[in-house]
């Protein structure tokens, strides 16, 4: 039972976690959980792109699909800190949109799924990951995704993909669409 499985119980939250990872290219493309709560969805998201990475949490209200969604985002990897909202076409500083109960839980969360995902190579604890690599030949990357989770994936492309059950597709694209690609483009909304 993964980390993000077992905390469901817990806080009757429903976690969902979606990763899409390149081990012998790019490395992690997108790792991101979310949980929905009625019009609501929140949840953590993670993206490299040209060896950088960036980031953040983030807070959806309305369906996803239409226009009347409001999305809002952490500026950087911190629940309480400051946070930015669309206002087409431009990006506005805004309060944070989450409780703090839902600030503790997504941080705890983040750490959950961090544990059970994902490593960075300069942490001394990750030492056997980086080592796992090395076997398998794999380039390091700022952040990579456990060896022992390759399993899990679907590898029968370029870019592997775990998709957890009752994955929601469509808000995996649509937050694709409105994340940062790295830090410097973290501060300012596309």
């Amino acid at each position: 039972m993964g980390a993000l499985e077992g905390m469901e119980d817990v806080d009757m939250m429903d976690a969902r976690a979606y990763l899409a990872c390149a081990p012998m290219d790019a490395g992690v493309g997108l790792a991101l959980f979310y949980v929905s709560r009625a019009a609501r969805i929140h949840g953590w998201f993670a993206r490299e792109h040209e060896g950088r990475f960036a980031a953040a949490f983030f807070a959806l209200e309305g369906c996803h699909a239409t226009d009347d969604a409001i999305f809002r985002r952490s500026v950087d990897d911190d629940a309480c800190g400051r946070w930015i909202g669309t206002a087409a076409p431009a990006a506005t500083e805004v309060r944070c949109p989450l409780s703090d109960a839902e600030r503790e839980e997504l941080a705890r969360l983040r750490a959950a799924f961090c544990r059970e995902w994902l490593f960075e190579p300069d942490d001394p604890r990750d030492r056997a990951e980086v080592e796992a690599y090395r076997r398998l030949e794999l380039p390091l990357h700022p952040v990579n995704v456990r060896p022992v989770q390759f399993r899990r994936f679907d590898r029968s492309r370029p870019v592997w993909v775990y998709a957890s059950a009752g994955i929601d597709f469509d808000l995996v694209l649509y937050l694709k669409q409105r994340l940062p690609a790295d830090r410097h483009h973290a501060r300012v909304l596309p």
